[in-house]
């Protein structure tokens, strides 16, 4: 689940970027009242590097009700003028910008879970892992003690938000459907393609390529139909072989993919369930204009919650327009209309 927009960079906007800030302990003081940060800030498929004003810290740094970061290093502080304004080179950016991320994302979710009688998602650990050198962003769930946390791979500073708020969408999907609903090993079922679509409504994309990869724009928006043009796994390698940018930028995964396919066939011919989410999330997101995404969301998590860790993506689909009509008449015909023209009602 790697895939980013490609990124360009941005010069930085304010004085201070990329230096090293002074450990004062009023500076340390003010940032709990008015913290700010330099973030990478997603538009379509490009970004920008921008100042933001960030939630207050709830005791240790990098932490409010709804996120934790964790081991975050000591040498992540602000500036004289209490900002987290580093370079996007600087290892230290990764970890304010995913704490902007994970709240921003965690926030909405929360207010779309209210607003349908659901409870919060709330504490949500995250671990940032430094990926070596020629490898794209992973992320993962893991669990200790009892605990799941969101734990993210990454050569870069500049960590995906796409695989983030993926990542976020499995804590939440598990929220409302169960702590088993990452163990769904149903064919073409909805153990990632919840994610997805939690993932693509919130980053509020405008289409589906493919969700799973985020560190460079492999296009895979192909036109899908369910059961008889469906991707396998080896499609998605074969797509990040084939894939200029990719492969410059990610020579060593790139590697150990030709490599695989040429030794293991046989082991990557089942269907792709991040890919073939589009299926789904493809109409939902050509449904966004008529009827906006906070009600498409409503949509998502009334839908997943209905069908719970057993849902196909027909059962999902089925769901889908049901509660569409409630939440978005204006939309629900034309949303069965594009499910259907998939195959998967």
């Amino acid at each position: 689940m790697v895939r980013r927009w490609w990124m360009g960079l941005a010069a930085c906007a304010v004085a201070g970027c990329g230096s090293g800030a002074e450990d004062a302990s009023s500076s340390r003081e003010r940032i709990t009242e008015s913290p700010r940060a330099r973030v990478a800030e997603l538009a379509g498929e490009t970004a920008t590097f921008e100042t933001v004003a960030i939630e207050p810290f709830a005791g240790s740094p990098f932490t409010n009700d709804v996120v934790r970061l964790r081991d975050v290093p000591e040498d992540v502080k602000p500036d004289a003028s209490g900002c987290y304004c580093f370079a996007e080179t600087d290892a230290r950016f990764a970890y304010a910008h995913t704490y902007v991320h994970a709240t921003r994302a965690l926030r909405s979710y929360n207010a779309r879970l209210a607003e349908i009688g659901l409870a919060p998602v709330k504490d949500v650990p995250i671990s940032l892992v430094k990926a070596n050198a020629g490898m794209p962003t992973t992320g993962s769930l893991g669990e200790r003690n009892g605990t799941v946390f969101v734990e993210v791979t990454t050569s870069s500073p500049v960590v995906d938000t796409g695989v983030l708020v993926h990542e976020i969408g499995h804590i939440i999907h598990r929220k409302i459907a169960g702590s088993d609903a990452g163990t769904s090993s149903i064919p073409l079922g909805i153990t990632e393609l919840a994610p997805n679509l939690l993932a693509a409504l919130e980053l509020r994309i405008t289409r589906f390529a493919e969700y799973a990869w985020m560190d460079a724009a492999i296009d895979l928006t192909r036109e899908l139909h369910c059961p008889d043009r469906i991707l396998r796994d080896a499609d998605l390698f074969q797509s990040q072989i084939d894939a200029p940018r990719f492969a410059a930028a990610f020579p060593v995964w790139v590697g150990a993919l030709r490599e695989e396919l040429q030794t293991h066939p046989e082991q990557y011919q089942a269907p792709d369930e991040y890919s073939n989410s589009a299926l789904v999330v493809g109409p939902m997101l050509a449904t966004a204009p008529a009827c906006g995404y906070a009600a498409l969301q409503r949509v998502a998590l009334e839908a997943l919650h209905d069908v719970r860790t057993s849902g196909t993506m027909g059962a999902l689909s089925q769901r889908l327009v049901a509660h569409a009509r409630t939440e978005c008449p204006a939309g629900a015909d034309a949303l069965e209309e594009r499910l259907r023209a998939r195959g998967v009602l």
